[in-house]
């Protein structure tokens, strides 16, 4: 046990004086390349040094990497990462479900619905990893804060009634309706898809216009939406178009693409 231990961390202490002192996603991988841990660092090099100090799972016989813009990048893709493959020793933030979203729309109004069905039509959207039930992760957090606050944007901007309880809180609802007229949703359809955001300033307008009571929660929610945007919406764009996949991207679909992804960052791996 002593032995494992000691080269576990040769192991760690060898990869923190290669790895840079940069915001990344890390990797452990056991003796046959299997997959074991991923995860974030605002600083590698010092993040690895800690789990050579501290100890970690004896199995671990390699560490590789990804560099990342910022640890915002770092973040989101760990937890997309952490999502599709499950590492064994992440079980525990792989959450519950994979959601898509559908906007129906008839007679001026819009029906929001999140389902784990993947959905057909021109209003489908997603695949959303991080927008389902049970997850915790840092993009997880601010993508179901977001997504809600879009849903209360829009109501103030074309229904302006008090909000209904469903509304209430960062927890988003399974099934929404809301008024919106036929400009509005085709800039939803654009923000949705990930194509544009100019959805935003149209509902900033209607920010600035309300009472003043409700400017500070709703500016909160304009920051919200756009982050949801960029972490949802805008990230699986980006991927459907990399992969060259069909919308809205399926489960199975973002699982395949994100393993490539991997295997072009750090080589050939395998899962358990």
């Amino acid at each position: 046990m002593t032995a494992t231990r000691t080269s576990v961390r040769s192991v760690l202490t060898e990869a923190a004086a290669r790895a840079p002192s940069a915001p990344g996603v890390y990797v452990f991988l056991g003796s046959q390349t299997e997959l074991l841990y991923i995860g974030k660092a605002r600083d590698l090099r010092r993040r690895l040094r800690d789990h050579a100090r501290n100890g970690t799972r004896a199995r671990v016989r390699d560490v590789r990497w990804i560099e990342c813009n910022d640890e915002a990048e770092a973040l989101c893709l760990e937890a997309d990462l952490v999502v599709a493959l499950a590492p064994p020793f992440n079980a525990t933030m792989a959450g519950e479900s994979y959601e898509f979203l559908s906007v129906r729309y008839g007679k001026g109004i819009a029906t929001f619905r999140l389902t784990r069905e993947r959905p057909t039509g021109r209003h489908a959207y997603g695949g959303f990893a991080q927008l389902g039930k049970g997850k915790v992760s840092w993009a997880a957090v601010r993508c179901k804060a977001g997504y809600s606050g879009l849903l209360r944007l829009v109501w103030n901007a074309y229904d302006r009634s008090p909000f209904p309880s469903r509304l209430h809180g960062d927890s988003p609802p399974v099934e929404h309706e809301t008024p919106i007229d036929e400009g509005g949703l085709r800039l939803l359809h654009t923000f949705l898809s990930g194509r544009s955001s100019r959805l935003l300033p149209a509902l900033q307008a209607s920010v600035d216009s309300s009472p003043p009571f409700m400017q500070l929660g709703l500016r909160r929610d304009v920051e919200g939406a756009e982050q949801f945007y960029w972490l949802g919406p805008c990230r699986v764009r980006r991927l459907r178009l990399r992969h060259g996949l069909r919308s809205p991207v399926g489960e199975d679909d973002f699982r395949r693409a994100l393993i490539a992804d991997l295997h072009d960052a750090i080589g050939d791996f395998v899962l358990e």
